[in-house]
């Protein structure tokens, strides 16, 4: 099962909680002050399985600005952000301070929910609409669909929920091949169960009954239970949220921003090497040794920036920079980090750890910028393709950098590109990375395989697509097997169809046999007219004729009922369209009406009108029927 998280941003009082009561039935404000001051001050948390099987947490975060420390140690690990707007106000300096936050931590999937749609007219909504536009053009949800929802009425809800589960399919699944670690955002006692923690399992999973550590304090626990989404489990893994059960360690010595790990997969520091951006808009720059505030995880701390290079990082501009942590932390090379000033409290930048265990550096040092830089920026290029050649399948970004641990993640990145453009790697649509050799190897293989299927088969559209992926891939294809197959069919080697897989080249509808039997078939349901008939009306023991009739109702020319009957397209649509001009004329039409308009009798009649009435054609009430 595919786990996402799902998070809320923006303006306080714009309608986030509801809008998650709305989706899940559930209600995040949990604290008795939050119920009391009708604002959401800590993490909220709700879940809820989508209509295609994709399991979503929903981390609901406080709009107002006082408390975006508790929005950062939730926002970190989204997979795709709601950004809600209130119709009645638009976009708020809340709403434009989260934008910024996201993205600088990275986030790049968003929906964009107009709430409270209910107090406004359409010209109002119309204006919010364009305010979003305005103030959302140069950032990650400039693209990002729309939705208008009301929560007081349920106005649009269905519709986002819907739009959510299709994004959901886009999110890759999450790499659980890296070493467990789960950033903690919450701390409390359970009577009888002792203490528990929870969080987001960031990376690798985790069993029952193994022993791990606290970061950076280095204490040791072991898991007595795991919960995932209120139901008990034996493992959770990355991209779950989790609660924790742990024996060995007291509720005082845990707090929000510790990591659970596995004993000696992280360190505990007090110096970081960053990549540092600041954000366009700050009103002053950053300036050498400044104290700000640093959040990364669920952990906040102070530090501060020691430049490399420079006295004084602009807005908009980026820098190298060694952070100076007052308490340790402990992370990752390639975690995302952001930054506000001490005083006054605001967000000025963010960016990348590209070192997260350095010694303290010496500013003054050329050899230390040098080394950063290369860090970043340095080349790759032999090691990653000698990597991709010693299993031949596809890789996500994150893949590479968990067998290259000590590489920065912007590093892969830009080696990876330089591969890309020299054409010895490929990059898919969805982030992915293959080498070309491997490539054409797949193709040259496909081809042969879906030639002689063709030749085998000549009335069946083309190979049935687990048929082919086993035989391309194995009796096992990996996850990766699809990402293959669309790389394949974007580049015109093979034709991806809904269940199948074919030549491009290959039309069974072009054959002489189908062409033949093809007028058979359609001369027999012409025939039939307005009543509808089954396939095996034609030849019940005629395997090819069926086959065909098959195609016919793929391609459209014939339409299948809920019956297993079918009716031709032709007179498919004019029974449609006598239906529609005789209700511009009356109100509602009885089936027995229905009947005498077609000239047929009452069972056929009553079959089409059944189809209309599920395709959404027509509503039906008592005995009549009208259109919807």
């Amino acid at each position: 099962m595919k786990h996402i998280i799902i998070g809320t941003a923006g303006h306080i009082d714009h309608g986030k909680t509801c809008l998650i009561r709305a989706l899940t039935g559930m209600d995040t404000d949990r604290l008795a002050e939050e119920k009391r001051r009708g604002i959401t001050i800590d993490l909220g948390f709700a879940h809820m399985a989508l209509p295609n099987g994709v399991q979503a947490g929903i981390i609901d975060v406080p709009g107002h600005e006082r408390f975006i420390k508790n929005m950062l140690a939730g926002a970190g690990c989204i997979d795709l952000v709601l950004m809600v707007v209130a119709a009645d106000e638009g976009v708020m300096p809340q709403t434009a301070e989260h934008l910024e936050i996201l993205s600088l931590l990275g986030i790049k999937r968003g929906i964009v929910v107009i709430t409270k749609t209910d107090l406004v007219d359409a010209e109002g909504l119309a204006l919010a609409k364009q305010d979003i536009a305005e103030r959302f053009a140069n950032s990650f949800l400039a693209d990002a669909p729309v939705y208008a929802v009301s929560c007081k009425t349920g106005v649009g809800i269905d519709a986002l929920c819907t739009a959510i589960a299709t994004i959901s399919a886009s999110i890759p699944y999450q790499n659980d091949a890296q070493s467990f670690r789960l950033p903690i955002d919450r701390v409390f006692t359970v009577d009888g169960f002792g203490t528990v923690v929870t969080g987001v399992v960031a990376e690798g999973s985790v069993t029952v009954g193994d022993s791990i550590s606290i970061y950076p304090s280095g204490e040791a626990a072991k898991i007595r239970g795991l919960q995932s989404y209120g139901k008990n489990v034996e493992k959770v893994a990355a991209g779950q949220r989790a609660a924790v059960n742990l024996t060995g360690i007291n509720k005082q010595k845990l707090k929000r921003g510790d990591v659970l790990a596995y004993s000696g997969s992280l360190s505990a520091t007090y110096y970081l090497d960053v990549k540092l951006i600041g954000l366009p808009n700050i009103e002053k720059p950053i300036v050498n040794n400044q104290r700000v505030h640093l959040f990364i995880g669920t952990s906040a701390v102070l530090c501060r920036i020691v430049l490399f290079g420079t006295n004084e990082l602009q807005a908009g501009k980026s820098a190298y920079a060694q952070l100076r942590l007052e308490s340790p932390v402990a992370v990752r090379n390639g975690d995302r980090f952001v930054v506000r000033f001490y005083s006054p409290l605001c967000t000025i930048g963010g960016g990348t750890v590209l070192n997260a265990n350095p010694v303290r550096h010496k500013r003054s040092d050329i050899t230390v910028l040098n080394a950063i830089r290369i860090a970043d920026t340095g080349t790759l290029r032999e090691q990653i393709l000698q990597l991709m050649r010693t299993s031949s399948v596809l890789y996500m970004q994150e893949q590479i950098h968990s067998k290259m641990p000590k590489i920065p993640k912007e590093r892969l990145q830009e080696e990876l590109q330089a591969l890309i453009d020299k054409g010895d790697v490929i990059k898919t649509d969805s982030q992915l990375f293959v080498l070309l050799e491997y490539l054409q190897l797949i193709a040259q293989k496909a081809q042969t395989l879906l030639s002689d299927y063709h030749n085998r088969n000549p009335l069946e559209e083309g190979m049935p697509k687990q048929e082919f992926k086993v035989a391309l891939f194995g009796q096992n294809p990996a996850p990766a097997a699809d990402e293959i197959l669309h790389l394949l069919n974007k580049r015109g080697v093979i034709s991806v169809l809904s269940h199948m897989v074919a030549l491009p080249t290959f039309c069974c509808e072009r054959t002489s046999l189908y062409v033949t039997l093809k007028e058979k078939v359609m001369f027999f349901y012409n025939k039939q007219g307005f009543v509808p008939a089954p396939p095996e009306s034609i030849a019940s023991d005629d395997r090819t004729l069926l086959r065909v009739a098959l195609l016919l109702m793929h391609s459209g020319a014939l339409i299948k009922l809920p019956s297993g009957c079918c009716i031709g397209a032709e007179y498919y649509n004019s029974a449609v369209q006598k239906l529609k001009q005789y209700l511009l004329k009356n109100s509602n039409i009885t089936l027995a009406q229905y009947r005498d308009l077609l000239g047929i009798s009452r069972k056929p009649a009553q079959q089409l009108l059944e189809y209309f009435d599920a395709v959404g054609i027509t509503n039906k009430t008592g005995d009549v029927r009208t259109l919807k």
